[in-house]
Parts: structure tokens; C-alpha cells; sequence
């Protein structure tokens, strides 16, 4: 018998107790903490940083995100691509896949992100598609961190894990890999949190067509799309989304943007909107940005 060997036996278990751990630290934060207002605002960017991830590693031609609100759930889609065996394993014990690489072109660190949208619901259905050995499969599970017991965490892991094994088989590759969160939403704090994560949202859109790739984003009846216009000066851009155009400024060290009214052609007031995005998404925080005129 050798001593290692015997040591790590338990190696496994103790990881899904410390990731048991780190996720009630998380809910506290995020839940009852100093952390609930900004938590309202940004978990659906935490939902979309995830989506764009996806689709920069899998090279997605045309991102569709749709959002659904019920009563007492939402929705939330998207068709980036499939899940990597790694990435579901992340998502159940709440780790971080994105390399360790300044220059990494991910933005996040989903799993660990994923975190934040526990605000909206402590349970998360979870369907989607993933490759295992060249073979492509539906599978559908319960991410459940509704407790704050670590015994119950850890066999919630357990759980989530059995359920990928009623996954079915896909003949050949999906034309589309959807991908799909439904919140099961329980008291009016959950429903607060959705209507002001959609909100923060919508008044961030414009922006979002402007920073990132993005095709079409669906939020229940509504359909948003963007278009370019051409203008006289190539580093400068017009990007029309409806009642809102983007004029941007572009250089290779920033892109500066700003927001105009498509009828009246005045600057709309951003009020405490976002105003700073790094990898296209915005820091929310960054509303009242300090200015010196000194």
C-alpha cells in the first residue's frame, strides 16, 4: 500500500466540498450581501458573456439570443454552440475553464459568472448539446443550489451529473446548437431581479449591436436587429437600431460611441447607463463615470 495513493483517495470528494463551499460564499454575496443591486443589473450579461465565448470558439456565423418571461420562470436561449464535456463539469461544480492567458480572446469566466444569475433563481434547468467521442448528444439537467448545506450541494452535484445519462443521441451534426437557461422563479426579490436585469439590457442594446457580433436578440414578442450605414469618413461608422443610431469613432487603441436619437438627431441622455465596455459588454458600475473639469 502506498501512502500518496491512499491520501488522494479522497481528493474528488474534498473538491466538490470546497466548490460546495465557494458557492454558498457566492450566494451570500450576490443574494444578501453588499452585491444584490449590482447582481440585479448584470446577471443576463454574465448569460450573454457566456454565449459569446461559445461562439468565438466555435466560430457561430450569426449569434441569436432569445429571452422569454413567464409568471413564474424565464427564459433565456441562445445558438452559440455546443457544450464541451469540460464546460458541463464547470457548470455543475462552478469553475472556470477560460485560459489563463492575458491575451485570451474569452471574455469570462462562466461558471464562476454563472454565479452572479443565481440572483433571478437558485434553480436552473439546463438543456442543451454536447460532443462526446464525435458524437453529439440532447441532454437536459438541474443545476440546484437552492440549499446552504454543503451535503446537500455536493449530492445536488451528484444528481446533475445522473442526468446527462438519459441524454439522447443526435444522428450527425445539429444544424444549430441551441442552448437554453429556464429560471424557476419563487418570490417578488426573483421577479424584481428579472424585470431589472432586463431593463439594464434593453437600455444597453444599442451598444451591444455597436461592440460585439451579435445577429438578433428576441426578448419575448420584440426582435432587434442592426444595420450599418455608409458614411464619408472611413473611421467613423453609423449603426441603426431601430429608434437609436450609433455613431462610432474607431482607432486601434478604442472605439468611442454615442448614442442618437434616429428621428430627431440629438444625442440621447445615457442617464446612469453604462458607460465603459471591455470585450463589448458593459462594466455596470460605470454609470456615474467621474469627470474632472479641472
Amino acid at each position: 500500500m502506498e501512502l500518496g495513493t491512499e491520501i488522494r483517495k479522497g481528493f474528488a470528494e474534498d473538491l466538490e466540498q470546497e466548490a460546495a463551499r465557494k458557492i454558498i460564499r457566492a450566494k451570500e454575496r450576490w443574494r444578501k450581501g453588499g452585491k444584490v443591486k449590482t447582481a440585479q443589473r448584470r446577471w443576463l450579461f454574465e448569460l450573454i458573456q457566456n454565449a459569446l465565448d461559445v461562439s468565438r470558439q466555435q466560430h457561430a456565423a450569426y449569434l441569436k439570443i432569445e429571452i422569454v418571461t413567464c409568471d413564474d420562470s424565464v427564459l433565456f436561449r441562445h445558438n452559440a454552440g455546443y457544450f464541451t464535456p469540460q464546460e458541463i463539469r464547470a457548470l455543475i461544480l462552478a469553475y472556470s475553464t477560460k485560459p489563463y492567458d492575458r491575451g485570451s480572446e474569452l471574455s469570462g469566466k462562466f461558471a464562476t459568472g454563472f454565479l452572479v444569475t443565481h440572483i433571478v433563481s437558485e434553480k436552473v434547468d439546463v438543456k442543451g448539446i454536447t460532443r462526446q467521442d464525435g458524437v453529439f448528444y440532447e441532454f437536459n439537467t438541474l443545476i440546484d443550489r437552492e440549499s446552504s448545506n454543503l451535503d446537500v450541494i455536493s449530492d445536488n452535484f451528484s444528481k446533475s451529473f445522473e442526468q446527462l445519462n438519459y441524454a439522447v443521441r443526435i444522428e450527425g451534426d445539429p444544424q444549430e446548437h441551441w442552448t437554453e437557461y429556464v429560471y424557476k422563479i419563487g418570490d417578488d426579490r426573483e421577479k424584481e431581479s428579472v424585470g431589472i436585469g432586463i431593463s439594464e439590457f434593453s437600455r444597453c442594446l444599442p451598444f451591444l449591436f455597436t461592440f460585439i457580433n451579435l445577429g438578433s436578440i428576441k426578448i419575448n414578442d420584440s426582435d432587434y436587429v442592426c444595420k450599418t450605414e455608409e458614411t464619408a469618413d472611413s473611421k467613423v461608422s453609423i449603426l441603426s437600431t431601430g429608434t437609436t443610431d450609433i455613431w462610432v469613432a474607431n482607432s486601434d487603441v478604442v472605439d468611442v460611441a454615442l448614442a442618437v436619437d434616429a428621428e430627431t438627431k440629438t444625442v440621447r441622455d445615457l442617464c446612469d447607463a453604462p458607460r465603459i465596455y471591455v470585450h463589448g459588454l458593459p462594466l455596470v458600475d460605470t454609470g456615474y463615470y467621474p469627470y474632472n473639469e479641472s
